[in-house]
């Protein structure tokens, strides 16, 4: 009987060791794809707002009007820096 509680013991800590592993795997893989998203995010945000600030894209009665275009990019700065922020973070951290 005691030998079954040490085998149980034995195999109860490697199941311990290797979840700790593969969360803390996990989690880094889940950082690296938000710093990819945070990259690919301006090339598909920054198109959007050049097409629908355009006329002949758009038509005359379906472009942004002003206000809603200078809020469109002032978003879209801040975005892209808090981005560049995210990767210079992650690139020092590595």
């Amino acid at each position: 009987m005691s030998t079954l509680f040490s085998v149980a013991l034995l195999a109860s800590g490697q199941n311990s060791t290797i979840t700790g592993t593969l969360a803390g795997q996990i989690e880094e893989l889940l950082i690296f794809t938000q710093v990819f998203l945070s990259i690919s995010l301006p090339l598909s945000v920054i198109p959007l707002i050049i097409a629908t600030n355009n006329k002949e894209i758009m038509g005359a009665q379906f472009i942004n009007p002003k206000w809603m275009s200078v809020v469109a990019w002032i978003l879209t700065i801040i975005l892209c820096l808090l981005n560049v922020f995210l990767i210079y973070r992650t690139l020092i951290n590595i």
